[in-house]
């Protein structure tokens, strides 16, 4: 009988540590001072995310700078530390595969890395991914990908030359077709 009290109190001890460990990791102070020295690599990221193809790139709208800017000042602690856990993640990961870092590998070399990456955070189902998401954050690619999409489509460039844009529109129609090739309207 004793051994058996042991054995559970031991157990729920590590586990209560174990826990403990994980909620300082997920909800400590991370120095926010990485964000800004590794504005190329966002940078880069987001071009590979948004490339420049006849219309400006993700690099060309600057959007590094509105990507940081929002982690900095509008995100939650847990989805900060998510996102900077996970550009040493993938830097580590970058060397690990291609023996370079992550401005030197090819384009399809950083798509295949980032397909990658999307691949291991997919959240779980939907009632489960909410609670993920509260308890968790939001892991590293999906804040990515949102804050580069958003930063590219409200920037000027994004907004002017990335997307159909109308200054000011003659009348407010709800539901129009798409014309061959064109692009997708500038409104949020």
């Amino acid at each position: 009988m004793n051994r058996r009290k042991a054995i559970i109190g031991l157990v729920g001890l590590t586990g209560a540590a174990t826990a403990s460990y994980f909620f300082y990791t997920q909800t400590k102070q991370e120095d926010l001072n990485q964000l800004d020295s590794n504005k190329l690599f966002i940078a880069e990221l987001a071009e590979t995310i948004i490339p420049r193809t006849t219309t400006p790139g993700a690099k060309d709208a600057k959007a590094e700078e509105i990507i940081i800017l929002w982690l900095k000042e509008c995100t939650d602690r847990k989805t900060r530390n998510n996102f900077i856990r996970g550009l040493e993640k993938l830097k580590s990961r970058c060397q690990a595969a291609f023996d370079k870092d992550f401005m030197h590998c090819s384009a399809q070399e950083r798509q295949a890395l980032l397909n990658q990456f999307e691949k291991e955070e997919k959240p779980f189902a939907p009632i489960f991914g909410k609670i993920q998401k509260k308890f968790l954050g939001t892991a590293f690619m999906p804040t990515l990908k949102e804050y580069t999409t958003k930063a590219y489509c409200t920037s000027f460039l994004g907004a002017t030359q990335g997307l159909a844009y109308v200054l000011i529109p003659s009348r407010r129609e709800a539901c129009i077709p798409l014309q061959t090739s064109q692009k997708s309207w500038a409104t949020q």
